[in-house]
């Protein structure tokens, strides 16, 4: 069998920055794992819909950005307390020339 090979086509920053996502059920607060240019993956406490789209503010260093994702896949887990949370990946399909300007800096400057 192979080895699982990294497939993405740009480097993932893992980094713990708020996230607040606007769904449906109302406000969703959660925050990232880890994230690229074109993708995140978010831990919240309810499950997102696969193939649903959020728009949602990330809080970067020093100012927020707005983005509309669409989850591309979900895992429910188990922390260290017991607590049932969502991981979910999401593909980032809109955000503004400016926010996206302030994101790439923060990932290529390693999240400070």
């Amino acid at each position: 069998m192979d080895d699982f090979a990294e497939k993405r086509k740009l480097p993932r920053l893992s980094v713990r920055w708020p996230v607040t996502l606007s769904s449906p059920a109302g406000t969703v607060k959660g925050e990232t794992k880890n994230i690229s240019a074109i993708g995140a993956c978010i831990e919240c406490d309810i499950l997102l819909g696969v193939n649903e789209p959020y728009w949602m503010e990330i809080g970067i260093p020093q100012r927020a950005v707005a983005v509309r994702g669409t989850v591309i896949w979900t895992n429910l887990v188990i922390d260290r307390s017991e607590t049932e949370l969502c991981h979910a990946g999401l593909s980032i399909m809109r955000i503004e020339s400016e926010d996206r300007e302030w994101l790439n800096s923060a990932i290529l400057g390693g999240g400070d």
